[in-house]
């Protein structure tokens, strides 16, 4: 699959882990996860 329609995906999988969680993680956690993953 293409990275970026992965995107979505990833997005929406890391709303339900972090959502739950710590909603204050968030924001830094998805930054992290998504720039990881691109610069992959």
């Amino acid at each position: 699959m293409d990275k970026i329609s992965l995107m979505p995906t990833l997005v929406n999988i890391s709303l339900l882990v972090t959502g739950k969680q710590q909603r204050n993680v968030f924001p830094i956690y998805l930054q992290k996860r998504i720039v990881s993953f691109i610069s992959k």
